[in-house]
């Protein structure tokens, strides 16, 4: 009798979640259910998926003036980090728990750099000369170069246990680059008097540092996507964009004197955009090149940009600064747009570990010390 009982209230217990689970709303289809287009919220990175949750679009927020309170666009925000910060110029990392930044510290007078562990900034043991770091690039966390500028220029290498100069010679470095550990360029200037420079296009085969360039027309950005295809900005009248096919050096673009390039980023050598400032507007300018020809775009009253990072083509970073402000914008695979967010610091480098993971380095005053912002999920 106890069993027949038993089997009844089990029966009812199923019948009753079966029913529950067909006369629920579905708002996640299966591998073979048909999504309906009006329940995308339009801003995810998969547009003919309706899953609020998966939302990775950085200018997602479509939620702010209406009550759709399942979606969840504002998860992702720009913060600002806290520690011992210098002056910072230029950032990059392996990871989101892997991440160093570089600058000036202007109490003890010397370039810096700090390091981030997924929890905090430290500042690292090195002692540099007085002079600021503009570059940064890895191969690894235990294969990291930086490029300091000033009279006492030249590149620093880490190890992953120590840093230690590797050439100085007075070259003021501006940008540094990598295709391997074996394959490393550095831009830089020699400054004189009266506005006198000779400038280099340096390389780096595994064993020491040789010019590819020689020049009186000032270097600046180097970027590439492999050994095959790198890009340097050189800058004045006649600034141009080359190209290393991985045989020969080639002028791509020339844009005069008046936009100066401050970075690279593409997800393949025919997808690349370049982000610069108008210095006679002092407005944004974005270079793309689509493997054939570039394109300008005029990024209307944002301020010059300066280096820019990518997760892929529908997301794209680019940070600018003007006397007393930064700026974030964004590239949404269709058109940029400057990032809510602010208001912003002065910024001068990007870099990300990946689609909504994203660290802005930059200064707060000459005094002051420097700022990072970090965009992902609130903290």
């Amino acid at each position: 009798m106890k069993l027949s009982k038993w089997l009844f209230l089990f029966s009812m217990t199923v019948l009753l979640l079966a029913c529950a689970a067909a006369c629920a709303p579905h708002h996640r289809g299966g591998a073979n259910a048909t999504d309906d287009d009006s329940g995308d919220d339009d801003n995810d990175l998969s547009p003919d998926d309706d899953d609020d949750n998966d939302d990775l679009s950085p200018l997602a927020d479509d939620d702010d003036d209406d009550d759709n309170d399942n979606d969840d666009d504002d998860d992702f925000v720009w913060t600002a980090m806290t520690g011992n910060l210098p002056s910072l110029y230029a950032v990059w990392g392996t990871s989101h728990d892997d991440v160093f930044a570089a600058g000036y510290d202007f109490y003890s007078e010397s370039g810096a750099v700090v390091h981030y562990d997924g929890v905090a900034w430290e500042r690292m043991n090195v002692e540099m000369p007085e002079q600021k770091i503009y570059a940064i690039w890895g191969a690894s966390t235990s294969d990291v170069y930086v490029g300091l500028g000033g009279q006492d220029g030249g590149v620093w290498h880490y190890n992953g246990s120590s840093w230690s100069e590797m050439f100085s010679q007075g070259i003021e470095i501006a940008g540094i680059w990598g295709a391997s550990p074996s394959d490393v360029y550095a831009t830089g200037a020699i400054l004189g008097p009266q506005s006198y420079h000779l400038d280099f296009l340096l390389r780096y085969g595994g064993s020491g540092w040789s010019p590819e360039f020689i020049t009186e027309v000032m270097f600046g950005a180097v970027w590439g996507t492999s050994a095959s295809d790198v890009f340097v900005v050189t800058s004045g009248t006649d600034a141009s964009i080359l190209h290393f096919d991985g045989s020969h050096w080639r002028p791509m673009l020339s844009q005069g004197g008046a936009a100066i390039i401050g970075g690279f980023w593409g997800p393949s050598p025919s997808d690349v955009f370049a982000a610069a400032g108008n210095i006679v507007e002092g407005t944004a300018v974005i270079f793309h090149y689509d493997g054939a020809s570039w394109t300008e775009s005029d990024m209307g009253d944002v301020p010059g940009l300066n280096r820019m990072w990518g997760a892929a083509h529908n997301d794209i970073y680019a940070v600018g600064a003007s006397i007393s402000t930064g700026v974030v914008v964004h590239y949404d695979g269709s058109s940029w747009r400057e990032m809510g967010g602010g208001p912003f610091l002065p910024l001068y480098d990007i870099w990300g570990a990946g689609s909504g993971d994203v660290f802005a380095v930059g200064i707060e005053n000459s005094a002051n010390g420097g700022v990072i912002y970090h965009y992902g999920p609130p903290a």
